[in-house]
């Protein structure tokens, strides 16, 4: 039993010592003078307290609580796998059973335990406007409408001119798709400080002012999770919001085009071993977004992280599906461009 704590071990001694000698050695080892850091032989004929074999708790204990372990890296290339024109980047499976048909060299790994991300390199958003924050649904009179904006890459006055600027010429890379009976248009416009016009009356600052050619109209920012990327993107809460009687409404707080944070997702590792975000997904780590639109974040885990490690029941790993999430739970929007993770699997050994 080395490095291990004994709970009350009585070792055995011959017939022929005398009921008066005494030997350091016989001694009651517990639990609580800590850890036995030096072997400590243990045989058949020693017991514990209440007289059980010291042998088959040693066994008992190395068999379902203190197994060896080995630990291994493996490292996921989405640029890899075969890829087709329906490839998301962001949601897919790698198969580990090369008889399957895969063009994967990983191993099936048996009885893990442990499993957890030590270091990534995400590409952060080419678009700033993606398929994750593009759409905004409103009511004109009764008519349910939207207003898809093209993603692409936007500064806060591209992104407000776009919405009267009529029917987008074929060149165009900035534009926006009305649908809807009698839809109406938007005019919007960028407020800050230094515009003019920008007064105390029409809620001056860094917002945006909405103004439709319909009178009462009714934007539904809180309609699903799309549609609350968008009320991010233009500085509104995610909830309703009808336009006052000359058609206008101004932003609550200021625009936000950044992407905070990607979640990295894999299904197949117990829920124990993951963190709980705020919309109820199970995810292995979550990584914050510091660089600019387009550019690599590169991500590594901090020594404090690595103190703390939720285990499980042993399982085999035949396949990952990884699943990128945006803040705003959508798959997360990259033009499908690749990435790489580094996860550390934890196993029982098997020594015999």
């Amino acid at each position: 039993m080395e490095g291990s704590a004994l709970l009350h071990v009585q070792k055995s001694t011959s017939s022929s010592d005398s009921e008066y000698e005494t030997d350091s050695s016989d001694e009651l080892l517990s639990s609580n003078i800590g850890v036995q850091y030096q072997s400590l032989k243990i045989t058949d004929q020693d017991r514990l307290e209440d007289y059980t074999k010291a042998k088959s708790y040693e066994d008992f204990r190395n068999k379902y609580f203190t197994r060896p372990t080995i630990t291994k890296f493996l490292v996921v290339d989405s640029h890899t796998y075969a890829q087709d024109s329906s490839f998301d980047s962001s949601n897919y499976t790698i198969n580990f059973n090369l008889k399957a048909g895969t063009s994967t060299a990983y191993d099936i790994y048996r009885d893990v335990i442990g499993f957890r991300l030590t270091n990534a390199s995400i590409r952060n958003c080419p678009y700033n406007i993606n398929t994750t924050n593009n759409v905004i649904h409103y009511t004109a009179g009764v008519n349910a409408c939207t207003v898809t904006i093209n993603p692409g890459l936007y500064t806060v006055t591209e992104l407000a001119a776009i919405f009267s600027a009529g029917a987008p010429a074929s060149t165009d890379a900035h534009f926006v798709t009305y649908s809807g009976t009698s839809h109406g248009t938007f005019t919007v416009t960028y407020l800050s400080s230094t515009v003019a016009g920008a007064t105390a009356t029409n809620k001056c600052g860094t917002i945006f002012k909405f103004d439709h050619t319909g009178v009462g109209t009714t934007i539904e920012w809180n309609t699903n999770n799309v549609s609350r990327g968008a009320a991010k993107v233009f500085g509104f809460f995610p909830r309703t919001v009808t336009t006052d009687g000359s058609g206008v409404t101004h932003s609550d707080k200021t625009p936000d085009l950044s992407q905070h944070h990607v979640d990295i997702v894999v299904p197949e590792i117990p829920s124990i071993a993951c963190k709980r975000n705020s919309a109820g997904r199970n995810i292995i780590d979550r990584v914050p977004l510091q660089v600019s639109s387009g550019e690599y974040q590169y991500y590594f885990t901090t020594d404090t992280k690595h103190h703390y490690q939720n285990f499980f029941y042993p399982i085999t790993l035949s396949q990952l599906s990884i699943q990128l999430y945006s803040e705003n739970n959508e798959f997360y929007d990259c033009n499908k461009t690749d990435h790489s993770f580094e996860f550390e699997v934890m196993m029982l050994r098997h020594d015999g």
